[in-house]
């Protein structure tokens, strides 16, 4: 597998071995599997050449006003230190705002959407999400159904599982359990 990952790394598409497991992409009976393995490819690349760091990517300081929002909902007088960031990384795993990631609750699989990434010595690096809780009952092993609450929480960003598409509806999310997650539950 490293052999793969190094070839995947410098020669891509072009090296005899990688060209023996790849499908023609450009064939339409194909398309599909070929979407499937750009993915596959772009995804090992990606492992081979990012950092796996844990925290925010880029951290830039915060603007005024999500300073000022912070100091206010938590009642914090120093938050000249907060920074943000676009990106947040959890091992291998790249999230940006908007994305529907998994968590532990104490024993509880949770999910929510991020809203931003904050970090400040007092807290360490946190992403801010909604609260998510599963519908009783939706135990299918690809797709779970959550519960959309106003409530936002704060997690450590090293506490992300995963991440995951999700469909929003008005209430609730439909979410697609991502197959470690699924094999744990």
């Amino acid at each position: 597998m490293q052999y793969l990952l190094l070839l995947f790394q410098f020669q891509e598409r072009h090296h005899k071995v990688i060209r023996m497991h790849v499908k023609n992409r450009f064939n339409t009976t194909n398309c599909e599997s070929g979407l499937a393995e750009d993915l596959v490819l772009h995804t090992l690349r990606d492992l081979t050449t990012l950092p796996e760091t844990t925290g925010l990517v880029h951290p830039y300081r915060a603007p005024l006003r999500m300073r000022t929002v912070i100091a206010r909902e938590f009642a914090i007088d120093a938050v000249d230190d907060l920074t943000t960031s676009s990106e947040a990384r959890s091992g291998a795993i790249k999230v940006g705002p908007g994305d529907a990631v998994f968590y532990y609750d104490g024993d509880a699989l949770m999910a929510g959407d991020v809203y931003f990434f904050a970090s400040m010595p007092l807290w360490g690096d946190v992403a801010f999400v909604g609260v998510w809780t599963h519908l009783t009952g939706d135990f299918s092993n690809e797709f779970w159904t959550f519960r959309m609450h106003d409530a936002v929480i704060q997690i450590p960003i090293h506490a992300i599982l995963d991440t995951s598409i999700w469909h929003r509806g008005t209430r609730v999310a439909t979410i697609l359990l991502p197959p470690a997650l699924a094999k744990r539950n």
